[in-house]
C-alpha cells in the first residue's frame, strides 16, 4: 500500500518506553523487508546508547542484506530524561560519548575486517562481522537532533541529516552550522542528505487540526508539538500543508519522513490522505 501510493521510504521509530503502544523497530523493518520491493527502510531513528555497538552493528548488516541493500540507520541520543534510557541504566550524561564511540565501532565492524577497540565504554579483541552490509562502503547513517553534539556527529558520521520539530529557520541554522563543521573535519557537506522527520495532520482548518496533532504527539510521546510563531509541523488542509513543507523546502529540506500526528485507528487515513492530496504537488 505504501509503495503503491508513492511514498519512496519506509520509517520506524525506537519505541522501547512509550505511552502508548509500539513495536520493536528491528523486527518491523524485518517485517517490512519481506513484504517490500523497492522501498528505502530505515530508523527514525533509534537510540544508539540503548545497544551494544556490535549488536546494533548486526542488526543493520543483517537487515542490509536481506533486503539487497535498502536500509538506512537513522540515529539518535535521546532526551536528558528518557525513560529507556533509564530502563536500560545509561547515564543520561554519557549518551552522547556513548553514540560517538559506538557509531565508530559500528562502521568498522561493517567494514568485514578483524576489529579490535579499546575505548571509553566498550573493550573487545579480534571481531570480524560476516556478511558484511550490501550497501558499500555501508549503509548510509542519518542523524537526529539539534543540539551543537548532534550537529558534529552529523558532520563527523551522517550520511544524512533528520531533526524532528525544528522550523524552517532552525533548520536553515542547523544546516549552516553542520556546514562549518563539515568543511572543519574535511568532508563535503554536500554529501549529507537533508532530511526532515514531519508530523502533519490534515483537517478542515487549522486550528483543530493544531489541537488535535498536539493532544496525539502528547499521548504518544509524552510532549506537545510547538505551535506558537512559525511551525514546526504541517497542520492544517492540504493546502495549509503543502506551504509548510514548501517553507521547509526552501530552508534545504530535500527529503521527508512524515509522520501522522493522529491516534493509531486514523494512520492510515491521515497517509492515504497526504498521498492523495499533498504528496503529488511535490512530484
Amino acid at each position: 500500500m505504501t509503495e503503491e501510493w508513492g511514498f519512496d521510504s519506509l520509517w520506524v521509530p525506537e519505541t522501547p518506553v512509550t505511552p502508548e503502544p509500539g513495536l520493536d523497530c528491528f523486527t518491523t523493518l524485518g517485517a517490512f523487508v519481506e513484504h517490500t520491493d523497492r522501498l528505502t527502510l530505515g530508523t527514525c531513528v533509534i537510540l544508539v546508547p540503548l545497544r551494544h555497538p556490535a549488536i546494533l552493528a548486526k542488526e543493520v548488516a543483517t537487515l542490509d542484506y536481506l533486503s539487497g541493500g535498502r536500509i538506512v540507520l537513522g540515529v539518535g541520543v535521546g532526551g536528558a530524561s528518557s525513560a529507556a534510557l533509564q530502563v536500560s541504566g545509561v547515564d543520561p550524561r554519557e549518551r552522547g560519548a556513548r553514540t560517538d564511540e559506538a557509531l565508530e565501532i559500528v562502521t568498522r565492524l561493517w567494514t568485514g575486517d578483524t576489529v579490535s577497540h579499546h575505548g571509553r565504554f566498550y573493550h573487545f579483541d579480534d571481531m570480524c562481522m560476516e556478511p558484511a552490509p550490501v550497501q558499500r562502503p555501508r549503509p548510509p547513517i542519518w542523524v537526529g537532533g539539534e543540539s551543537e553534539g548532534a550537529l558534529r556527529r552529523t558532520a563527523r558520521w551522517g550520511d544524512g541529516y533528520v531533526p524532528s520539530r525544528i522550523t524552517p529557520a532552525g533548520y536553515h541554522r542547523a544546516i549552516q552550522r553542520i556546514e562549518r563543521y563539515t568543511r572543519e573535519m574535511g568532508r563535503e557537506a554536500s554529501n549529507i542528505t537533508r532530511a526532515l522527520h514531519l508530523y502533519f495532520r490534515i483537517g478542515e482548518d487549522v486550528e483543530r487540526a493544531e489541537r488535535d496533532a498536539n493532544e496525539a504527539i502528547f499521548k504518544r510521546v509524552g510532549t506537545g508539538l510547538a505551535l506558537t510563531g512559525e511551525r514546526g509541523c504541517a497542520v492544517g488542509t492540504p493546502d495549509d500543508c503543502a506551504r509548510t513543507i514548501q517553507r521547509f523546502i526552501s530552508a534545504g529540506v530535500e527529503h521527508f519522513v512524515v509522520n501522522p500526528a493522529c491516534d493509531p485507528p486514523e494512520y492510515v487515513t491521515q497517509l492515504e490522505r497526504f498521498a492523495r492530496d499533498v504528496l503529488p504537488r511535490f512530484r
